[in-house]
């Protein structure tokens, strides 16, 4: 909870602050490994498989979503993933 003697932007200023500290400490090799094992097994027509509980389950649904829509490009290539504990947002995407 915001205390009241915090304002708005003193708020946005320490979340930016942070936000920042995390992009510095972000390991940009290991990014590019997973980009590029995520592309490859597009590439060869894969399925990747996630799975998640509790909230974590709602986190994977949201992921395979992303995977399957925002990795289409107009070509036939596109990612086909699945999410193991529920795969409704994805129906009719592989």
């Amino acid at each position: 909870m915001i205390e009241q003697s915090t304002s708005v932007g003193e708020t946005l200023a320490r979340h930016s602050r942070e936000l920042q500290a995390s992009m510095r400490e972000l390991d940009l090799a290991a990014v590019e490994r997973i980009a590029g094992r995520l592309d490859a097994a597009r590439r060869r027509g894969a399925t990747g498989f996630v799975a998640g509980n509790g909230g974590s389950a709602a986190t994977a649904a949201h992921w395979v979503n992303d995977l399957c829509k925002a990795t289409r490009d107009g070509g036939p290539d596109r990612m086909r993933a699945m999410n193991l504990t529920d795969s409704t947002p994805a129906a009719g995407t592989w």
